[in-house]
């Protein structure tokens, strides 16, 4: 398993200890999502060209989905848990030297 991806399931704390498969599908405006009853994460299609890590940032986030996590501001898009998806999201970023601005942008105050 690469590094990067290792990372993602590490921060995850993914604890379905199943496979799960890995897809490229055209989501329109979501760069990913986790179907639960399949196990496959699911990133968009125009992402495909992206760097590793950024593809493992968006694997973790959804993995971390799995565990039960979702977005729980009103919006349904950001999260006001800190342990939440975004939070695992910018970990994994933050582990693989990448920058980013996830946390200015994806928590809510409610």
């Amino acid at each position: 398993m690469p590094d990067d991806l290792r990372i993602a399931y590490e921060l995850a704390d993914y604890k379905q200890h199943q496979a799960i498969a890995i897809r490229f599908a055209p989501l329109g405006n979501l760069s990913g999502r986790y179907l639960v009853s399949e196990r496959i994460v699911e990133i968009n299609s125009s992402l495909r060209n992206q760097d590793d890590k950024i593809l493992a940032g968006i694997i973790a986030h959804e993995l971390h989905h799995s565990n039960g996590f979702i977005h729980d501001c009103a919006d349904g898009l950001k999260d006001f848990n800190k342990n939440g998806a975004w939070e695992i999201h910018a970990l994994t970023l933050d582990r693989l030297n990448v920058e980013h601005s996830i946390r200015e942008h994806q928590f809510c105050e409610e």
